[in-house]
């Protein structure tokens, strides 16, 4: 499905390529150090088509895919724009749409009520430690609906690195493994934009998480 999907004319098309489709890794400048030696996906329908073929896909395929409602920028027109990419391939790409705290809900249940893919921005603190990006890529992430092994082992080994370089090692043993079980479709950066009322107080943090207790009444004149 990484080849079944064009990133680059979704963002020229719905972004004004106003950004660059990520490079296929959990990790990506200039937020954390990627590995150089991992590239994403190309676009390369033939490919998928044979792909799919050889999974015992030939005469098509029907999946989900779970969205969050006004949660996260242009998602409904770049998953309309997949449908219609992935339709070129024989696959059938059905949408459900739920408010965020229903949709974030079914990633907790069980793994035959989950969707084959969720529509989601993650990302880590700038400069923060890799290994913070890993957690939905996991097995034992709550979030995850996955059976990764070797990405586990090898990322619980970067967590537990006793130097830098050993880290490094085994950070981008496990992107190269999480590339090549290609559990996830990485698209694009997504924006985030934060607006603060002038009677509020809050420091914009570089991340996207805005949390309540950080926010309060603005001194009065």
């Amino acid at each position: 499905m990484n080849y079944a999907t064009d990133k680059t004319t979704i963002i020229n098309s719905l972004l004004q390529g106003a950004v660059q489709p990520l490079p296929g890794q959990v990790v990506y400048e200039p937020y954390q150090p990627q590995d150089p030696s991992v590239r994403a996906y190309p676009y390369d329908p033939e490919k998928a088509k044979q792909l799919l073929a050889e999974a015992g896909h030939a005469t098509g395929l029907t999946l989900t895919v779970a969205l969050s409602s006004g949660t996260y920028v242009s998602q409904d027109a770049a998953t309309q724009a997949i449908v219609a990419q992935w339709a070129k391939v024989g696959v059938t790409l059905k949408i459900t749409q739920q408010p965020f705290p229903a949709w974030l809900q079914s990633q907790y249940g069980p793994d035959d009520a989950a969707a084959d893919f969720y529509y989601i921005m993650w990302g880590g603190s700038f400069r923060g430690d890799v290994t913070g990006n890993f957690g939905p890529f996991r097995s034992d992430h709550i979030q995850s609906h996955l059976r990764a092994p070797e990405f586990d082992e090898l990322t619980t080994k970067a967590q537990n690195a006793a130097t830098e370089a050993e880290k490094t090692t085994y950070v981008n043993q496990a992107i190269e493994n999480a590339y090549s079980q290609a559990h996830a479709i990485f698209l694009y950066p997504s924006p985030f934009t934060g607006v603060v009322s002038k009677g509020l107080e809050w420091t914009p943090k570089p991340n996207r998480y805005l949390y309540a207790q950080q926010v309060g009444r603005a001194a009065q004149p």
